[in-house]
């Protein structure tokens, strides 16, 4: 991926093309509460429907190249770049939730949102990531992300 950091012409093409994959169907970007979606890369066209809908605020955390150009129309945009597959840092859970906090418009990951709900209403993750499957069945976090939540948990009660 070190490629792709050092030639922007092909990190903007290669995001183009995460924000492409990311039309399909489940990949679409969900309200998971008023205010509140989690997605992935937005393409263009979807990202201006998205400020249509009110979102301003963009938390990115893709790790392999900046935030894609077009989200520089965004009120705030906050990156906290994450390899592909690994949970945030606990840095980062807490400079996400809080960028969230203040906001409430936008969120892009499953990992960012479970951690914000988890700290601001104290419910067990367990239950967070049942109520976000119900509206978003793709949501997915891998075993090291569940990790990462639970020590966040943790952290949160102790």
């Amino acid at each position: 991926m070190t490629f792709l950091t050092r030639y922007w012409p092909l990190r903007t093409w290669w995001v183009y093309w995460l924000g492409l994959a990311n039309e399909s169907l489940l990949r679409q970007p969900t309200e998971v509460e008023k205010g509140l979606w989690v997605g992935g890369v937005p393409l263009p066209r979807r990202w201006r429907e998205l400020q249509v809908a009110g979102v301003g605020r963009v938390v990115t955390l893709l790790g392999e190249a900046a935030p894609a150009p077009w989200l520089a129309s965004a009120e705030s945009l906050l990156w906290l770049p994450v390899r592909d597959n690994h949970p945030p840092t606990m840095d980062q859970l807490r400079a996400g939730c809080a960028f969230l906090d203040a906001g409430r418009n936008g969120g892009r990951a499953t990992t960012l949102y479970l951690a914000w709900r988890i700290a601001t209403t104290g419910e067990p993750l367990q239950g967070a990531l049942a109520a976000l499957r119900r509206q978003r069945p793709i949501a997915d976090p891998t075993r090291r992300q569940l990790e990462s939540l639970r020590q966040w948990e943790d952290e949160r009660q102790g």
